[in-house]
């Protein structure tokens, strides 16, 4: 397995992801923090000279008002979710007493209050294992008081309440599926979307390139004519060749969403993004998308666009990369070299760089040939190295920051 190459930006202390998060937070909000400092500075003001003894009641109102404008400006997800948390327990409380009421001796308001938490807790779960581009918190809700709901009709035709409760389980199953995967905020069909292409000449112009630039590659196929080129260096991106017909362009009623021939690729880009990078087998690394436009159709720019996939419950964007790539087609190594070169420096500033430990995760990935032990064996010797050259590195002062 190869190593990871020693690079100044792969020696630097990255910082948190937490932190990154609070910071872009604040820079966003600078304006509305701002003003309630000012309307903190003010009623507190007034307050110590009209009311001495009471200046913390207004301090305190200040700042709870402050806190639920803030929260729902940039935290709504906050809002439905201790909506969604109060609606189940509500709803539980009502089916033990419910339940108890109807069938006293054979614990049925029992039974029906553990199955609604355990809907919410499961469908939570489940929600996290499956990528979506509807909000997990409104599915979770509406699929939970469904299955409540249902229970309650069978109990009203005497149905037993221990059978009603754990039949709703599976009707709650089902309306969240459909919300969650089958709606049309999720669906796309692949016919209206750009085409995926990934011949073996377009696989040794990208594998080539990449070796070239110091990255490393593993080709993730689809069939004989499509697929994607996962490549990492300092970050990771999932190469995507497509052919297009025309550039995207917006739709809507107010323009507000990027389309392809009329559609909305949002929900592409998010599968992209979400399932057809690998995910699960990255240790967290964030793998980034950029369509490669194999026919130079993306407009005008010569240099890389950066598309925002919408995500649901926040206003954070998934960064996609769409470039104009016909040149790969020349077999000019070094003309593949300078388009690797454009992506990473283009989207560096959106990209999470990789650790160490990512980095051998994603050499791992493509790699069926060896036994998982000779695997472990392999990354434990490589990481092992790895560290020892650092640390060598470090001792002779060949990379250190000023």
């Amino acid at each position: 397995m190869t190593k990871r190459p020693i690079t100044a930006s792969s020696s630097h202390v990255r910082r948190p992801i937490l932190v990154d998060t609070v910071l872009d937070t604040i820079k966003a909000n600078g304006s509305l923090l701002t003003v309630f400092a000012i309307a903190l500075i003010l009623v507190s003001g007034i307050t110590l000279v009209d009311n001495p003894g009471n200046w913390w009641v207004s301090v305190l109102s200040v700042l709870a008002f402050c806190a639920i404008v803030f929260i729902f400006m940039n935290a709504r997800v906050i809002i439905k979710v201790l909506f969604v948390g109060i609606l189940t327990l509500f709803l539980s409380t009502w089916g033990f007493q419910i339940g108890s009421i109807v069938e006293p001796r054979t614990g049925g308001g029992l039974v029906w209050m553990t199955a609604t938490l355990f809907c919410f807790f499961f469908l939570m779960s489940l929600s996290y294992l499956m990528a979506s581009g509807v909000s997990r918190w409104g599915t979770i809700g509406i699929a939970t008081t469904l299955g409540f709901t249902s229970a309650y009709i069978m109990i009203a035709f005497r149905v037993p309440v221990i059978w009603s409760a754990l039949l709703g389980i599976p009707v709650a199953l089902m309306v969240f599926l459909f919300f969650y995967k089958l709606t049309r905020k999720t669906r796309f069909k692949t016919i209206d979307m750009p085409t995926n292409v990934l011949d073996d000449t377009l696989v040794d112009s990208i594998v080539r390139g990449a070796e070239l630039a110091g990255w490393e590659s593993t080709v993730l196929r689809d069939d004989e004519e499509s697929g994607s080129v996962l490549v990492w260096r300092d970050r990771a991106y999932l190469l995507h060749p497509v052919r297009m017909d025309e550039a995207f362009g917006t739709i809507g009623r107010k323009n507000d969403s990027l389309g392809y021939k009329g559609k909305n690729i949002n929900p592409w880009l998010l599968h992209l993004a979400l399932k057809k990078a690998p995910l699960w087998r990255a240790r967290g690394a964030q793998i980034t998308p950029v369509l490669l436009d194999m026919r130079n159709k993306s407009g005008s720019r010569d240099k890389i666009r950066i598309i925002g996939a919408g995500l649901p419950d926040t206003k954070k964007k998934l960064p996609v990369g769409l470039i104009k790539a016909k040149v790969l087609l020349s077999k000019n190594d070094e003309k593949t070299e300078d388009l690797l070169s454009i992506i990473d420096g283009e989207l560096s500033p959106f990209v999470h760089p990789i650790s160490d430990k990512q980095y051998l995760a994603l050499a791992r990935i493509g790699k069926t040939n060896k036994s998982d032990d000779e695997l472990d064996e392999s990354d434990n010797s490589d990481y092992n190295d790895s560290s020892e050259n650092d640390s060598n590195m470090t001792e002779e002062g060949s990379l250190t920051d000023d």
